[in-house]
């Protein structure tokens, strides 16, 4: 079975960037349709973030910019994956 592909061409990319933010970690991501990786970017955010005393909710930003980033992707008219990245290195937090 082929991988799901996301296409929105008309998404603002500094949407999902500031709902990153403002929710602390996915809703930017379910906005894109990347619901599984909304749901693990909130665990490693709160997780991160209760386990470092304040710390890991820097995550939070890393994932606003990785949404702003694909987000320009969907805008120029390009597909992604539903569990696609901007930086490789992420692939391996969203690998659970």
């Amino acid at each position: 079975m082929a991988a799901a592909r996301i296409t929105k061409p008309d998404i603002n990319p500094l949407t999902p960037t500031i709902v990153n933010v403002v929710t602390l970690g996915g809703g930017g991501y379910l906005l894109m349709g990347q619901n599984k990786k909304a749901a693990l970017a909130w665990a490693v955010t709160w997780i991160g973030g209760i386990m470092t005393c304040g710390l890991g909710f820097a995550f939070a930003f890393i994932a606003a910019y990785d949404a702003f980033k694909l987000c320009q992707r969907l805008e120029a008219g390009e597909s992604i994956g539903a569990e696609e990245n901007h930086f490789g290195w992420l692939d391996e937090v969203y690998r659970w």
